[in-house]
């Protein structure tokens, strides 16, 4: 899969799970109602936990490079930053370690052979699924009918052409887009 396409498919992942948690929320008391405490709770934990953590993993990568160099140049960090690096460096560590538990319960064994290797590639996953949200974002406020598509099928294994190499940029598609109905 290209670039693009990829990109432009997390993206509008992203928007639709944003959309959807905006939409639930229109009537917050009443969803709870028909849903119950603790299933509106699980709602809140699954939706708007998830959209918040894509979008704030950036800040927290860079608050955590931050203190690293801050320490490596000989100053302490403050008790507030302190523990916010202790929390920083527990969430990768054991965001690895339940990413990697939740895949091993569901690979055969041939993908959990080559699982160590790619778990170290994980967090840059998680950071381009953090530009895909935070494009997103940006689609939901300014183009929130717009949705990008991609190629599926013999479409998506076409080799691309000059053109569509050259703009496989960060730029929206031109002309590869649908509107949904208002």
């Amino acid at each position: 899969m290209r670039w693009r396409d990829w990109r432009n498919q997390r993206t509008r992942w992203m928007k639709g799970w944003m959309q959807t948690w905006l939409v639930h929320m229109r009537q917050p008391v009443r969803l709870c109602r028909e849903l119950g405490l603790s299933r509106f709770l699980c709602f809140q934990v699954l939706f708007f936990g998830m959209i918040a953590s894509t979008i704030a993993q950036p800040f927290f990568f860079g608050f955590l490079a931050w203190t690293i160099w801050s320490i490596i140049q000989g100053g302490a960090p403050s008790p507030f930053a302190a523990f916010l690096f202790a929390t920083d460096t527990f969430n990768i560590i054991f965001g690895i370690a339940a990413f990697a538990v939740l895949a091993l319960r569901h690979l055969d064994d041939e993908e959990r052979r080559v699982l160590p290797r790619h778990l170290w590639w994980i967090h840059a996953y998680w950071l381009l699924i953090s530009l895909a949200s935070l494009r997103a974002l940006g689609q939901l406020f300014r183009t929130p009918h717009h949705w990008e598509k991609t190629p599926h099928g013999v479409e998506a294994q076409a080799a691309p052409t000059r053109e569509e190499e050259a703009a496989d940029t960060f730029k929206p598609m031109a002309g590869r887009s649908a509107r949904m109905p208002a």
